[in-house]
């Protein structure tokens, strides 16, 4: 009877793993062959506040794990890395992600962090955040929901770089002209798959 159930439960995984569900972190990535490109999508590691702490569970349709940092993990670079390499001529290499205390986030200007309104940076950590600021890099973070969320992003790069206050690109910017003419209808909320659905089950 024990032998019958762990043969099903085995032919579960193998099936799930075969459907994308299944990611096993860290010693498996490292494990993978590794080619450096002109760019590659950096994710931020990081705690979350006592809070918001997120248990172990799916983070997209295609990986499991737990914290806030994780959110849309691998989905979202992967879909990003394809857009990138359709769009442009960059040479787009793997995914991957480092905490802040990591050295080698110094080797990648480009860093992506999500759900910083549930993030919870140390002293070292928003150290590390500022050198690599002031260093060049560039930070891209997404997904605020409620002002509460905004906040917690204000007072944390307020740490970061003291005395230099969050201001908007404007719209005459040369960066907002780089690939396409960002205007003024350009400037809106794009919701997530999963929340048109909601919104179409409602409608029903």
């Amino acid at each position: 009877m024990k032998r019958a159930a762990l043969t099903v439960l085995l032919i579960a995984c193998v099936a799930l793993a075969q459907r994308g569900r299944f990611f096993r972190r860290d010693a498996d990535e490292e494990s993978l062959p590794k080619r450096e490109a002109e760019f590659h999508f950096i994710r931020m590691e990081y705690t979350d506040l006592p809070q918001h702490r997120r248990g172990y569970g799916f983070v997209s349709r295609e990986g499991m794990g737990n914290g806030w940092w994780m959110q849309d993990w691998p989905a979202a670079e992967n879909h990003f890395t394809t857009g990138l390499q359709r769009l442009t001529r960059i040479d787009a290499g793997d995914p991957r992600h480092f905490p802040l205390t990591d050295d080698r986030i110094f080797n990648y200007p480009w860093l992506y962090a999500t759900q910083t309104g549930y993030w919870d940076l140390s002293d070292v950590e928003t150290a590390r955040l500022r050198e690599y600021l002031m260093r060049g890099g560039f930070l891209v973070v997404d997904d605020f929901w409620y002002e509460q969320d905004w906040e917690i992003f204000r007072q944390t790069m307020e740490r970061v770089l003291p005395n230099h206050p969050i201001t908007d690109i404007a719209l005459s910017d040369p960066v907002m002209h780089v690939l396409y003419d960002i205007q003024q209808k350009d400037l809106m909320f794009i919701p997530g798959s999963r929340h048109l659905q909601r919104v179409a089950k409602a409608e029903i």
